[in-house]
């Protein structure tokens, strides 16, 4: 489950219970993720830029993905 906690126009800022396995999941999906030395349930991920990208997004966010 994910929480839009902020962002801009490049990224959004996401809280989660499971942010390290969704970091890994996100980056081998080639999404650009960030996640933080000095919390275990924010992420920061970047926007997707055209549509191939953004179906590659929707698809690493799917549960069953």
């Amino acid at each position: 489950d994910l929480e839009r906690l902020g962002g801009t126009e490049l990224y959004r800022f996401m809280g989660t219970n499971n942010a390290h396995a969704l970091f890994e999941k996100l980056a081998l999906a080639g999404i650009y993720v960030r996640r933080f030395d000095w919390s275990e349930t924010h992420l920061r991920i970047g926007l997707p830029a055209t549509s191939e990208a953004e179906l590659r997004l929707s698809r690493a966010l799917n549960p069953l993905g």
